[in-house]
């Protein structure tokens, strides 16, 4: 179980938001979860275990202070994007809106704790298709890009 705090924000919360897709979104290779990292796998890894592949990555924090003397702190703003690579349109749009649909849900787990109860609020998403050649790959790579914008409140 991976808890959240104002202190390990930086470092926990891709690794929760990655174990709550870990735990909940189907495989269409049965990896077991497996095809789900917190950073950009190695080249060795994509040809290996294959496409698709979801990247969870913590692109912004910001935590604002009200008062300096008195240590009283503003909720921390977040902002997460999570990188779908698959072969197929298909694989791509449906891990794609699998992942805001599981963000938008306050009670979506990583198998032991809710968003809610880990006080992350969900604000909004972007989404944003970005197919390409990559990684030396003789066919595009459907790229599919969701941004999400989070409160933590604990």
């Amino acid at each position: 179980m991976t808890t959240l705090t104002s202190d390990n924000l930086g470092r926990n919360v891709p690794i929760y938001l990655r174990n709550v897709l870990r735990n909940s979104l189907t495989d269409p290779l049965s990896r077991s979860g497996l095809w789900i990292y917190k950073s950009i796998p190695s080249r060795d890894v994509i040809e290996r275990d294959g496409l698709p592949v979801v990247i969870v990555n913590l692109v912004h924090k910001r935590k604002e202070n009200l008062a300096v003397k008195r240590g009283k702190q503003k909720p921390v703003e977040l902002r997460v994007e999570c990188l779908v690579w698959a072969k197929s349109l298909s694989d791509r749009d449906t891990i794609g809106d699998q992942i805001e649909q599981l963000f938008e849900t306050p009670t979506s787990t990583d198998g032991t704790t809710t968003i809610e109860n880990q006080a992350l609020a969900h604000l909004d998403s972007i989404s944003t298709v970005e197919d390409d050649f990559t990684f030396n790959h003789p066919d595009v790579i459907r790229m599919r890009r969701v941004i999400t914008n989070w409160k933590y409140i604990g």
